[in-house]
């Protein structure tokens, strides 16, 4: 189950994330069972600026709270107490092997 905390992006955006496509093309060219699991971003670190303030005593310095184009771009949330369930739910189901899965709350 190799790790997806970077979330998608495509290759060359993030080094990261360029070096965990790697590891998996690895994987799966040797042919060891996979499945990627993505939980988005998680409510207790993603907490946005707001023109009031009233926020910022919340806000993360490591997030980047810019809005991208027009700001209607949807993306998932997940709690993290929500996390432990989704995966164990997840490798439980046969039909989650080798394939990318993306759970949220």
């Amino acid at each position: 189950m190799p790790s997806e905390w970077v979330g998608p992006a495509p290759r060359g955006i993030i080094d990261i994330k360029d070096k965990k496509l790697e590891i998996l093309a690895v994987i799966q060219r040797v042919g060891l069972p996979y499945t990627p699991i993505n939980v988005g971003c998680w409510f207790q670190v993603w907490v946005p600026k707001i023109p009031s303030g009233r926020s910022n005593h919340a806000h993360s310095s490591y997030i980047d709270d810019r809005i991208i184009g027009d700001g209607n771009r949807k993306f998932g949330l997940t709690d993290l107490v929500d996390i432990r369930k989704y995966v164990a739910q997840i490798i439980s189901d046969a039909r989650t092997l080798n394939r990318r899965v993306f759970a949220y709350t």
